[in-house]
């Protein structure tokens, strides 16, 4: 376990970046977007790039931390599902031990 936490902490694991290599459909969906705002960038003359590119670097931003979020809920829900299964574990050992 304390391999795993270091492995995240220095970015060796990045579970955000393997999901979207791995899940097709997100893939697709992660093109499909690219084109979107490549065809829309193309469009745009110089002046109107400027809040284009300052709208995509606050998504991306938003992205970021929405995404960050996510992890460390879902970590903590977890780590709380682990504990509460070694509790469980625990509380039936001890149990079987009291009954013989």
């Amino acid at each position: 376990m304390t391999n795993t936490i270091a492995e995240l902490w220095y970015g060796n694991i990045a579970p955000c970046c393997q999901s979207t290599t791995e899940n097709r459909e997100l893939k697709q969906r992660e093109e499909a977007l690219l084109q979107c705002l490549q065809k829309m960038q193309d469009r745009l003359d110089e002046e109107s790039q400027k809040p284009f590119r300052r709208l995509l670097t606050r998504q991306q931003e938003y992205w970021q931390t929405s995404q960050e979020q996510a992890f460390c809920q879902g970590f903590s829900l977890g780590m709380k599902l682990a504990a509460e299964a070694l509790l469980s574990a625990e509380t039936a050992v001890d149990d079987m031990a009291h009954s013989l």
